[in-house]
């Protein structure tokens, strides 16, 4: 692994406007440090009286970075992803995820990813006592494209101030994609978009690839005895799916299928700012004092009518069977 670059000023003089690190894609981990006096001279060295640190930065990409805090136990960090590349923003960190291991310990994904309103938390590194800080990292591993991160603040708080996006641009579109990052097939209008299902749609009444499946999916090249049930059978020293008919079966399948289920955005009442506009009233839901809305759902609405839901899944089993999948799990 390449050494991490490290630029640690031994004097704090004061802060410019910004710090800047350009990372490079030539290597498999770049990154910088600074003093914290540079970026904040009037911050404490010992952070045992706080729950949070902020962060206000700008980031070009949507790839996930470390944030590291040198302290007299050694370096502490975890993992950030930004909702909001090529935005100023002001990210609220847990001061908690540095100190100890989450509570829980049995559901791994949802312990150790943990959503706040601007970015999102992966846990990992040393665990300690926030004593002795006098440096913050950034670093990334592989980094794509030479994107280039920026900090300007660095500030400690005891109650959650949540998080803020800074821009006068918002961060998501009406179709719910993001605003300020281009991209290949990104939908530039909503005649755009009405072409594109115009094509989908004649390109899946075209006649279907012959991937040989039989009835239940399986491939009519090998047929053995048929219960009609799935089932295993070992043949030829190898074990096979069955399906009922006996025809050796392969999954080649996707789970979490559903119409309208991605897209959905949680808490767009702490975001704010941060959309050009909402889905319609139908398309939201408030759960808990939790306030959501499905972009998906809506531009579904916007393809098919009030009957879109069952329309869609018309769409799912066409889409499907052309690219040869044969089975749904979850």
């Amino acid at each position: 692994m390449a050494a991490l670059c490290l630029l640690l000023m031994n004097q704090c003089a004061s802060a410019p406007e910004s710090f800047k690190i350009d990372f490079d894609s030539s290597e498999e981990v770049s990154g910088k440090k600074f003093a914290v006096c540079d970026i904040n001279p009037d911050l404490p060295r010992n952070w045992d009286e706080y729950n949070f640190v902020v962060l206000e930065f700008r980031i070009t990409t949507s790839q996930r970075f470390h944030v590291g805090f040198t302290t007299d136990y050694g370096y502490n960090e975890l993992r950030v992803l930004s909702y909001v590349p090529n935005a100023w923003n002001r990210l609220a960190i847990p001061l908690k995820f540095y100190r100890r291991l989450p509570d829980a310990r049995i559901d791994l994904a949802a312990t150790y990813n943990q959503p706040r309103y601007t970015g999102w938390i992966n846990l990992g590194g040393r665990r300690g006592e926030l004593h002795g800080v006098d440096s913050i990292g950034i670093r990334m591993r592989v980094p794509i494209g030479n994107p280039v991160f920026e900090i300007r603040s660095i500030t400690l708080s005891v109650d959650d101030p949540g998080d803020t996006y800074m821009e006068d641009m918002p961060a998501v579109d009406e179709f719910g994609q993001h605003n300020l990052v281009d991209y290949e097939q990104k939908t530039g209008s909503f005649e755009q978009l009405q072409a594109e299902w115009r094509a989908e749609e004649k390109a899946l009444e075209s006649a279907l690839p012959d991937y040989n499946y039989a009835r239940y999916g399986g491939f009519k090249q090998k047929q053995v005895k048929g219960t009609g049930f799935f089932r295993v059978e070992k043949i030829d020293g190898r074990w096979w799916f069955v399906d009922p008919d006996g025809y050796l079966f392969l999954s080649h399948g996707v789970d979490c299928v559903n119409p309208g289920g991605g897209g959905n955005t949680r808490d767009i009442d702490k975001r704010a700012g941060m959309f050009k506009q909402l889905p319609p009233e139908q398309f939201r839901q408030n759960n808990r004092g939790r306030e959501s809305a499905s972009f998906a759902a809506w531009n579904l609405y916007r393809r098919f009518g009030d009957n879109f839901r069952e329309k869609a899944n018309e769409m799912i089993i066409k889409r499907m069977d052309q690219w040869g999948l044969n089975t749904i799990a979850n």
